[in-house]
């Protein structure tokens, strides 16, 4: 009984965790048959968030081309091809950052389509093994029921198979009720109605072991795609250009022919500073700005690492579950030999059984834990990482799993 608490917190601390997603829910549609590659699809052309991120890049763009045509002006007009290089590059980096920020929110959809879809997938999945252990430990309480009628058990052998009863139904609710807000969260994501059913294409977990030759590699290739990098280094490279144009020799933030130069950079020409404090500030800019490439560079290194250590922790409790689940069904075997033989009660029997469709429960969250990380860890790449074994479980994708 004490097995099958363990069990019920695991399966609500595990649904809990994949339940962080509030977008708006729209009309409803005809349940389907519904894979992950179909719901990723759907999410991407209905969400909001997308949209926004769309249009600030589209915004971005246009305001990209503006500051082409505003350079042209500078350049030809003041005859300062620097500020006019200046300005454009501005507005080219912030086009670039909202591109890169578009293509991380494409992602990070995707990720929580996939989390939600799996969430759904093993509540699903562990009713059957629940309600199957329900089944068997009302049968185990009528069995206890009459063997103690008939004084072959003691009331605390009664109490015992009434209060494992209490503990699997416990369970079998904890699991309905943990489906039913998988399902609400995922709709939410699909932009289905609340009435609408949701029918998946279930597959069963299947434990695969992630193959990686260098996690280091997997930490440069996560430093190069991220948009946290790409938005850094952007923020670099103006602030480079920044300093190099103020530290020109004929620069003079308050002179009329610099006026351009100065608005851009955010020197205030008319408080009457020197071109000192302009580069002072440009070259504090420039430090603070690679200062904080090397800040994402840790958090992205640690994320990468972590979720690496974590992947790995969890194959080993997937093992360990294997094991267990392999010894439950061995004992329910035994008992069942034992009890055709006149050896072992009805009632062991029964608890045998209970025990081994437990094992069962846990060894699918297990497993379903370990893709999740996967998942995770694939992500964590940036953008364009996803593989083709997130869309199967037990697939084999690039990384051998």
């Amino acid at each position: 009984m004490k097995k099958l608490a363990s069990a019920a917190l695991v399966i609500v601390l595990m649904a809990g965790s994949l339940m962080l997603f509030n977008l708006s829910a729209g009309a409803g549609e005809s349940d389907a048959k519904m894979e992950i590659p179909d719901a990723v699809g759907r999410a991407l052309e209905r969400s909001p968030i997308m949209e926004i991120a769309e249009v600030r890049r589209d915004k971005a763009r246009l305001e990209w081309k503006q500051a082409q045509d505003t350079a042209d002006w500078i350049e030809d007009v003041l005859g300062d091809a620097d500020a006019a290089s200046l300005y454009e590059r501005q507005a080219r980096s912030s086009y670039r950052i909202a591109d890169a920020e578009m293509d991380a929110t494409e992602e990070d959809l995707t990720l929580q389509v996939k989390l939600a879809y799996r969430s759904v997938e093993i509540m699903q999945v562990l009713r059957r093994p629940t309600r199957a252990a329900v089944r068997v430990a009302r049968e185990a309480v009528r069995t206890a029921q009459e063997m103690f009628e008939e004084d072959l058990i003691n009331r605390a052998e009664l109490l015992q198979a009434q209060q494992q009863l209490q503990a699997t139904i416990g369970i079998a609710d904890e699991v309905l009720a943990q489906q039913e807000k998988a399902e609400r969260a995922l709709k939410q994501l699909l932009d289905y109605d609340e009435n609408d059913q949701l029918q998946l294409a279930e597959a069963p977990p299947r434990f695969r072991v992630l193959k990686v030759d260098s996690i280091d590699e997997k930490v440069e290739r996560a430093l190069e795609d991220r948009f946290e990098t790409t938005e850094i280094e952007e923020m670099i490279n103006l602030a480079e250009y920044r300093l190099r144009v103020v530290r020109r020799s004929d620069f003079d933030p308050g002179a009329p022919e610099f006026t351009w130069i100065a608005d851009i950079i955010g020197f205030d020409s008319d408080a009457g500073g020197d071109s000192g404090y302009a580069e002072d500030i440009a070259e504090l800019e420039l430090r603070e700005a690679q200062l904080g490439k090397r800040m994402i560079k840790g958090q992205i290194e640690t994320q990468v690492r972590n979720l690496y250590r974590d992947i790995r922790t969890k194959e080993q409790k997937v093992r360990q579950k294997q094991a267990a689940e392999a010894l439950a069904q061995e004992n329910y075997r035994r008992t069942m030999h034992k009890h055709q033989e006149d050896m072992a009660t009805r009632l062991e029997l029964l608890s045998a059984r209970v025990e081994r469709l437990q094992a069962e429960a846990e060894l699918v969250v297990a497993q379903y834990e370990h893709q999740m990380l996967i998942m995770r860890f694939h992500h964590s790449y940036g953008t364009g990482s996803s593989v083709d074994a997130d869309f199967d479980p037990g697939g084999r994708g690039n990384d051998g799993f």
